[in-house]
C-alpha cells in the first residue's frame, strides 16, 4: 500500500488550482453572494459526482465501441452529474434564489469540485511513480485547459438557465435542456481536439479554452444586467 502522502499530494495537487479559480470566479458575485456553506458543499458534491458517474462511463466505454460517442455520452454524463450536484447541494429544499447569476456561480462551483477531483485522480499515478517533471508539465497542462472547459461547458449551462429564472418552470426546463445539449458540445469539441492534436498544436486548443472564458466573462456581464426583484423563486 503506498503512504498516506502520496494520496495527500494528489489531492492537494487537485483541490488547489481549483480553489485558485473559485476564488477568482466568486468576484463575479460580489454584490448577494451565495452564502458560504452553499459554496462550500456544493463544491464537495461536485468531487462527489466524479466518484458517482465513473460506473456510468465504464458503461460507454464497454458498450460504444466508436470512440467520438463515446466521448459525447462522457461529456453528457459529467455536464449532467455537475447538475445535479447543484440541484441537490444548493437547490433542492430552497425556496428561492437572489438572483440569476447564482445559477452560473453554482454551476462553476460544483464543476470545479468536480475538476480537482478528477485532476487529482490523473496525477496520482505519477505522484506514486515520483515522476515530478510529468506532475508540473501535466498540471500545468490540466490547470489551464481541462479546468476550464469544466468551467466554461457549466458557466454556459447555468446561463441558460439564469437567463430565466424569473419564468415560468417550463421556461426554465427548456433552456435547461438548451444548456446541457450546450455544455455538452462544448465539452466534446473539446476533448476531440485534444486527441487529434499533438503537443505543439496544444497551444491552439488552450487558446480556444482561453477565448470560451472570455465568453463566460461577458455572460456574466450580460446576466448581471437582467433586472430582477429581491428574491426569485426557483
Amino acid at each position: 500500500m503506498l503512504p498516506i502522502q502520496y494520496y495527500i499530494y494528489a489531492l492537494l495537487a487537485g483541490i488547489i488550482p481549483s480553489l485558485v479559480w473559485l476564488y477568482f470566479w466568486l468576484k463575479e458575485d460580489s454584490i448577494c453572494p451565495e452564502p458560504k456553506r452553499i459554496i462550500f458543499f456544493t463544491f464537495l458534491g461536485g468531487m462527489m459526482m466524479v466518484i458517482l458517474v465513473i460506473p456510468f462511463q465504464s458503461l460507454c466505454m464497454k458498450y460504444f465501441p466508436d470512440y467520438r460517442i463515446q466521448i459525447l455520452s462522457m461529456a453528457f454524463l459529467e455536464e449532467t452529474f455537475k447538475f445535479l450536484a447543484v440541484y441537490f447541494f444548493a437547490i433542492y429544499g430552497r425556496e428561492k434564489l437572489n438572483e440569476p447569476i447564482d445559477m452560473m456561480i453554482l454551476m462553476i462551483t460544483a464543476a470545479l469540485g468536480f475538476a480537482a477531483l478528477e485532476n487529482a485522480l490523473y496525477i496520482f499515478t505519477p505522484i506514486s511513480n515520483g515522476h515530478f517533471m510529468e506532475i508540473l508539465i501535466g498540471g500545468n497542462m490540466r490547470f489551464l485547459g481541462a479546468t476550464l472547459v469544466h468551467v466554461a461547458s457549466s458557466a454556459a449551462f447555468g446561463f441558460m438557465i439564469g437567463i430565466v429564472v424569473y419564468h415560468a418552470k417550463i421556461w426554465k426546463v427548456l433552456l435547461g435542456i438548451v444548456g446541457l445539449v450546450l455544455a455538452t458540445a462544448l465539452h466534446t469539441l473539446f476533448n476531440l481536439f485534444i486527441i487529434r492534436t499533438t503537443g505543439k498544436d496544444a497551444f491552439i486548443v488552450f487558446s480556444f479554452v482561453w477565448v470560451a472564458v472570455v465568453i463566460v466573462l461577458m455572460m456574466f456581464e450580460e446576466i448581471k444586467r437582467i433586472h430582477h426583484p429581491t428574491e426569485v423563486n426557483i
